[in-house]
């Protein structure tokens, strides 16, 4: 299966506010298990400079989802912290990589604080490579409509 890397980072808060928008279920793989834990992104918030992977120089943003289900996801997130996301945005299978920050019971937010991933993974659909054809010389025609003495058109 290939994968194209999405890096651009307003294309990701785009992608990431759709699921939130939708409440599209997310899968959470953690380190070491064979079980995929079901959350949902509720928002995206300004980070607190805790050192947070960021894609660029500018604001760092966190992640705010449900508590993982089975509960037992909840414990083993905090033992080991990174985690692989899988998601379906518009019938495209993305996955990305984020770490576990805290949890939180504070207003607004209940649930666990991520990190903003650095980038998406999404699976190319295509089965065969894209084939890539070499471009023609310019071929260049004239057309003479012959209407009578002096009428004559070029085209």
């Amino acid at each position: 299966m290939c994968w194209h890397l999405l890096q651009d980072k307003e294309k990701i808060i785009r992608i990431i506010e759709y699921l939130i928008y939708e409440q599209i279920e997310i899968k959470v793989r953690i380190e070491g298990e064979e079980t995929k834990y079901s959350s949902r992104f509720f928002e995206i918030v300004p980070g607190s400079n805790r050192g947070d992977v960021s894609v660029s120089s500018d604001e760092v943003l966190e992640l705010v989802m449900d508590k993982l289900a089975p509960e037992r996801g909840n414990s083993l997130i905090q033992q080991f912290p990174k985690v692989g996301v899988e998601l379906f945005a518009n019938d495209y299978l993305c996955r990305c990589q984020t770490k576990y920050i805290c949890a939180t019971n504070t207003y607004p937010y209940h649930g666990l604080i991520m990190s903003f991933p650095e980038f998406l993974e999404l699976e190319e659909k295509r089965r065969e490579e894209r084939a890539t054809l070499e471009s023609p010389e310019v071929i260049s025609a004239v057309f003479d409509l012959v209407k009578g003495p002096g009428k004559d058109q070029s085209y």
